[in-house]
């Protein structure tokens, strides 16, 4: 599905001959975590074209996304961003540090690390502590998941608001208000994550808030925002909400009229800092 300020193709993002060198201002992504070949809770489409089924390593999983974000480091521009909510996995019960594994490989390829933020998934459903509950003794401890990594990496470049017009500057400014001072400035965001009810869409959305923010941050009105893991469309649909334009790889097709649908929804955005009542 493509016109000239919306565009999905239905491929893999290993290849993405649609874009040019050195074309995109800003990447915001998910990739997709991997799992045990039995988990059902999801299988991503991606890793199931590409091996047949989801990869039987975590080091397959790597070189997977390695694969993918080389060709993200050739279509953005010198200067431009890269940011990409990751998480840890486990692999036969082992735990895996993606987020720091990722970027190794992102360094390697030629990225530049700029900044580390922590995603608190603030009333996070998970109930891994219970088991502490049920055994209260040492050695059952299990701290429930409710954080994630946002990564920021930068292609070498200048900085993205060089070159811009006072009036293209004007157009972009951002709001430093409380939800500024007691929440996005600090480098962990407090943001609720999707309900399990809304996962029966897609297996593992983020909020809206979280892509909004970050196209806020580091991108320009009308600058162009690739999101090689489209899924259900949420950095799409915050983009398209935020008047820039949006470029999508999604090899899922169930997902893709699904993301068209959502564009045109209302953005939910945290209007408000989780703590600010006790910090105000």
């Amino acid at each position: 599905m493509t016109n000239a300020d919306w565009a999905i193709y239905n491929h893999s993002c290993q290849t993405m001959p649609e874009l040019l060198g050195d074309s995109i201002d800003l990447i915001v992504t998910s990739p997709p975590y991997w799992i045990q070949p039995n988990d059902s809770l999801m299988e991503p489409a991606l890793l199931r074209e590409t091996h047949g089924g989801t990869p039987q390593s975590y080091e397959s999983l790597l070189e997977l996304l390695t694969s993918c974000f080389a060709e993200a480091f050739r279509v953005l521009k010198p200067g431009g961003h890269a940011a990409i909510n990751v998480a840890s996995t486990r692999e036969k019960g082992v735990l895996r540090p993606l987020p720091a594994d990722l970027t190794i490989r992102l360094l390697n390829l030629g990225f530049q690390l700029k900044e580390e933020l922590i995603w608190r998934r603030w009333r996070a459903y998970d109930r891994r502590a219970g088991t502490l509950i049920q055994k209260p003794y040492p050695g059952y401890y299990f701290p429930n998941k409710n954080h994630e990594w946002l990564l920021i990496f930068q292609k070498p470049g200048p900085g993205i608001y060089e070159g811009r017009t006072l009036q293209e500057r004007e157009a972009s400014r951002l709001q430093t208000g409380p939800l500024y001072v007691f929440e996005i400035a600090s480098s962990v965001w407090n943001i609720l994550p999707i309900p399990p009810a809304s996962k029966e869409i897609h297996p593992c959305p983020f909020p809206d808030e979280l892509p909004a923010r970050l196209i806020e941050l580091y991108s320009y009105k009308d600058d162009l925002v690739l999101d090689p893991f489209t899924g259900s469309g949420t950095t799409g649909k915050a983009a398209h909400h935020l008047g820039r334009r949006f470029v999508g790889y999604e090899i899922n097709p169930e997902f893709i009229p699904l993301a068209t649908e959502r564009k045109s929804q209302p953005l939910i955005r945290q209007r408000h800092s989780a703590y600010y009542k006790t910090i105000r």
